[in-house]
């Protein structure tokens, strides 16, 4: 292709005609206090509260299914009979649900760095056809 002959001049904006400093915005930050790394605002903290009342908060990738919340939070804890226990947390209308652990985490919860997850017991298995008379 041709190349185009002649000068050329960048256009200057009003306030660089005026001698304006480029906008650098506005922090909201404290003094002392840096941004995240970009790795880790890919991650939810999810905080859940344990049978004993106590906090633990787990990383989580946003897209993950709840199996991986709950299966972290098993081996924290290292329970054998995972069956028997369940997530819980409370929607807009403050009912409490049970996660489902094959849909992502994201799709059930609206607000997930706002919501207290709650481990409970569950008192029945999820296939009830393995239950046995003792």
């Amino acid at each position: 292709m041709g190349e185009i002959e002649g000068t050329y001049r960048v256009l200057q904006t009003a306030g660089m005609r005026l001698g304006a400093q480029t906008p650098v915005g506005v922090s909201t930050l404290e003094p002392g206090q840096t941004l995240l790394p970009r790795m880790q605002e890919k991650h939810l903290h999810l905080r859940v509260k344990l049978l004993d009342n106590t906090m633990e908060i787990f990383d989580i990738e946003p897209k993950c299914d709840g199996q991986v919340l709950l299966t972290q939070v098993w081996k924290r804890l290292n329970l054998v009979e995972c069956d028997y226990f369940g997530m819980e947390f409370q929607n807009t209308q403050s009912y409490w649900i049970w996660l489902e652990p094959m849909k992502p985490i994201i799709r059930q919860i609206r607000r997930p760095k706002n919501v207290v997850l709650r481990l409970a017991v569950k008192f029945f298995p999820p296939d009830p056809g393995q239950l046995q008379e003792e």
